[in-house]
């Protein structure tokens, strides 16, 4: 994913990785994580990512957890 750090607001979600499988949007917002808000959201590939997200467009708030994984932009997956 790719988020405005000054908001936490997701901008970009990458088609067929962890964020996308786990059903995050862009414009959702990162309220809560088990890591530190910001860069910290990426991480080493296999480890956990624990967020609780709000989604202004529904009113929606819900967690979920990420096995975080490499992303490799402009290759095959």
């Amino acid at each position: 994913i790719e988020q405005d750090y000054r908001t936490n607001m997701i901008t970009r979600v990458f088609i067929g990785y962890a964020a996308d499988k786990a059903g995050l949007k862009p414009g959702d917002i990162v309220q809560e994580s088990s890591s530190a808000i910001g860069r910290e959201i990426r991480g080493e590939p296999g480890t956990e990512l624990y967020l609780v997200i709000s989604r202004p467009s529904t009113g929606e708030v819900f967690s979920v957890t990420i096995i975080r994984e490499k992303v490799c932009l402009g290759e095959k997956r």
